[in-house]
């Protein structure tokens, strides 16, 4: 069994078979194995804790922590950005070009930081679990810097509370405005209202 210091991990709500719950928080990873879906344009890195009290908690997990790298049209922003945390976090390797040659069996043993914050989910039995989810990855200088902000927990939850949006109001009446001055007598002509008819005049 790996040394493991568990003080730092919270037991997982999310399944069985290996999986740990690591405290939101950054982290030094470690590229393990990765999981390539050409047709859907990504490819999944597995990670484990390369640095720290909780380094190896992955070793011998069925689902290690992991991140999916997309090269969608609209995912590019995104994967340049992480492509840039594993170059300054290797300098001796080029990932970019490594992506380019489809080179992926590379990135196995290579570090990066990342910024892990909660996710809580639905399981299948209907009940509410909390897993974790990469919410960065970055250079791995930033991890030992502490310059980094975890952010909250992400609500998958079905049935999730939405914010809910405001209700209607009503148009206020205007504010009757007092005259600034009263109508001159010459302008005013009271409305002649017709008496009814006397009984003999009908």
């Amino acid at each position: 069994m790996p040394n493991i210091d568990l003080s730092n991990i919270t037991e997982a709500t999310g399944g069985s078979g290996g999986n740990y719950h690591l405290k939101p928080g950054g982290y030094v990873l470690r590229v393990i194995d990765y999981e390539v879906q050409f047709r859907r344009q990504y490819v999944r890195l597995k990670f484990d804790v390369d640095e720290g009290p909780c380094a190896g908690t992955f070793a011998n997990a069925m689902w290690p922590i992991s991140d999916i790298m997309s090269w969608s049209d609209k995912s590019l922003p995104y994967l340049k950005a992480k492509l840039i945390a594993f170059a300054e976090s290797n300098p001796s390797w080029d990932a970019i070009e490594a992506f380019k040659r489809d080179a992926w069996q590379e990135f196995v043993g290579m570090r990066v930081g990342a910024i892990v914050r909660d996710r809580l989910y639905t399981g299948r039995d209907g009940s509410d679990k909390t897993g974790n989810e990469i919410y960065q990855l970055c250079p791995t200088e930033k991890i030992a810097k502490g310059e980094f902000v975890v952010p909250g927990p992400k609500d998958d939850r079905k049935g999730a509370e939405q914010a809910a949006p405001n209700p209607p109001t009503a148009t206020p009446m205007p504010t009757p405005q007092p005259m600034a001055a009263p109508i001159p007598a010459q302008y005013y002509q009271p409305v002649q209202q017709a008496e009814p008819p006397l009984p003999w005049e009908q």
